[in-house]
């Protein structure tokens, strides 16, 4: 169930990774999407296990055009969205679907 949940956060290219992203995630980002629901077990349990995985993974940032600025865990292996909820998105006036060079490249995040 790890091994998934690492393909899905580093394999761009894989065939199961741009299904289960179409499919089952569905535009939503992994780290936030409800593990409840008609799920199958494989999802349930790959979805109750992302917290165990992060223990484990390490993030690099790069240039930063497909890190969730809200969703993805970046800081000390949290989100910004968990870490302080929706009225941090809120207040930013930026929007949910921000990533994190678009943010730093247009100056808004002070």
């Amino acid at each position: 169930m790890l091994r998934h949940i690492w393909l899905l956060t580093h394999s761009e290219d894989n065939l199961w990774v741009q299904w289960s992203k179409a499919e089952v995630l569905i535009g939503r980002n992994l780290w936030t999407s409800p593990s409840n629901g008609n799920l199958a077990w494989t999802w349930r349990n790959i979805l109750i296990l992302r917290h165990t995985a992060l223990n484990d993974l390490t993030f690099e940032v790069g240039d930063g055009t497909n890190f969730s600025l809200w969703f993805d865990p970046w800081m000390q292996n949290q989100s910004v969205h968990a870490r302080y909820g929706n009225r941090a998105i809120y207040d930013s006036r930026l929007s949910k679907n921000a990533k994190l060079m678009e943010v730093i490249q247009e100056g808004a995040w002070r």
